[in-house]
């Protein structure tokens, strides 16, 4: 018999659900851009297509909304995840990946911004 795995969560941070139109990019010289899925003070999660080039993770994330009216560069970070998102269209060619990261040593003004970001643009709890 084969031992359940169980999901432990190990946050500490409340996360939220962001609204559709905000984005997140991996900094510098990575190709991972997508969508954010949901974002708390520790740390944020996003989908994005998988290219498999070789480039490495960056260490920075910006965070933007596409009608240009937030944008957040150069937070630090740490990846915490990345996970494969189940295909639902049968022999789709594109990958969705999922990329966890956890905020590290924000700025005063990094903390102010980001929590502008949580007022404005996310939805409920997750």
């Amino acid at each position: 018999m084969t031992p359940e795995k169980k999901f432990v969560e190990r946050r500490q941070l409340r996360r939220y659900k962001v609204k559709q139109g905000a984005f997140a990019a991996m900094m510098p010289l990575s190709n991972k851009l997508g969508q954010i899925i949901d974002l708390g003070k520790g740390g944020l999660s996003f989908h994005y297509i998988h290219v498999d080039d070789g480039i490495n993770d960056g260490s920075e994330l910006d965070i933007f909304v596409s009608n240009k009216e937030f944008y957040l560069p150069k937070l630090p970070v740490q990846k915490v995840s990345d996970v494969l998102v189940p295909n639902k269209i049968p022999n789709n060619p594109i990958v969705i990946r999922r990329h966890g990261v956890r905020f590290q040593e924000l700025t005063p003004d990094q903390i102010y911004e980001l929590d502008a970001f949580i007022q404005r643009y996310t939805t409920e709890e997750v």
